[in-house]
């Protein structure tokens, strides 16, 4: 974390002294933090969603058989949430969208 970076400093013309500059990286550790976790997050949240959604199609295919019925409720469910959000999201008032 922490550097010593040498420099030469010429007080006179003949004469060089080394000067020791150390540089902390302690200062950007929060914002690193701060994005590694929001990183976590949604990588935890989409791993979860993706292994629901694959849990329920393999429900869905050992309830319903493995004909049409089951990927029509699977599709059907895909497409029936992000229809919802985007429909209330659509519906709310212009003061309290974004």
């Amino acid at each position: 974390m922490v550097r010593a970076v040498q420099r030469t400093r010429k007080s006179s013309e003949h004469d060089t002294e080394p000067v020791a500059q150390t540089a902390t990286c302690l200062h950007t550790t929060p914002a690193t933090l701060n994005e590694a976790l929001l990183g976590l997050r949604a990588g935890t949240t989409a791993g979860v969603c993706l292994a629901l959604v694959v849990a329920m199609a393999l429900l869905l295919e050992l309830w319903f058989g493995f004909g049409l019925t089951p990927k029509v409720i699977i599709v059907a469910l895909a497409t029936f949430f992000p229809a919802v959000i985007s429909t209330g999201g659509g519906n709310a008032p212009p003061s309290k969208i974004g």
